[in-house]
């Protein structure tokens, strides 16, 4: 399993891709979605799930 971080320091914010090299979950997902479709496609991988521990919070989406 490989861990990419998609940090947005102005934000405090992060995203991960886990992956396997084949199918990945994408875990706390940012809004601007272009950042991720590039780690992504950067390691060939397809998302067959999403996660976001923050959709049912005030602030979440």
């Amino acid at each position: 399993m490989e861990v990419v971080t998609i940090e947005t320091p102005q934000l405090g914010d992060r995203t991960y891709l886990v992956h396997d090299g084949e199918v990945g979950v994408v875990i706390d997902p940012q809004r601007d979605t272009d950042r991720v479709d590039k780690a992504v496609a950067d390691v060939g991988v397809r998302i067959n799930h999403v996660a976001d521990p923050q959709a049912g919070e005030p602030w979440g989406p």
